[in-house]
């Protein structure tokens, strides 16, 4: 519906429904708490199966994140076009690996004015990250020569390759 009323703090999430990434679910779980922490609402999430009451609600929404490189872009260009709203993180990679997770959580800090609260977020992430490594360093260190293969599509393959080049210092 084009009633012109934004809901203030709010997004519309276009998630994939699709991909080859088994835990969309997860990751649109964790999207939700992130942008629930920092008091951002969602009128919409919009993917397979969507009830059509939840797609009216969409053109209500202040922002749209897409979540997905495979899917949906076209659905956040006519939200844009047609109804002003705006699309959040546009161009950027998704949130996968501390790099590519900080700049999403800062960006989104930055436009709902929460960017302290998005600085401790990463933090906080980078920490448990860490810790999880370190924890695990003492089984894992006997895969640090061995081949592996990432097998996913380019939303998940292409960031998993750089975590794993940059952030874990493996060798493509």
């Amino acid at each position: 519906r084009a009633d012109g009323k934004k809901l203030p703090g709010s997004v519309c999430l276009i998630a994939p429904n699709a991909n080859a990434n088994p835990t969309w679910m997860a990751d649109l779980a964790w999207v939700r708490q992130s942008l629930a922490a920092m008091g951002v609402g969602v009128v919409a999430t919009l993917t397979h199966r969507t009830p059509l009451a939840e797609i009216e609600r969409a053109a209500s929404a202040e922002g749209s994140l897409v979540l997905s490189l495979d899917a949906g872009q076209k659905a956040a260009d006519y939200l844009a076009e047609k109804h002003g709203v705006e699309q959040l993180c546009r161009g950027m990679p998704l949130p996968i690996g501390l790099t590519n997770t900080r700049r999403w959580l800062t960006a989104l800090g930055e436009r709902f004015d929460q960017g302290k609260l998005a600085d401790q977020m990463i933090g906080d992430g980078e920490r448990a990250v860490t810790e999880t490594c370190r924890r695990k360093w003492p089984m894992a260190r006997f895969f640090y020569r061995t081949p592996a293969a990432i097998v996913a599509d380019a939303t998940v393959g292409v960031p998993l390759v750089r975590f794993a080049a940059e952030e874990m210092e493996m060798t493509p």
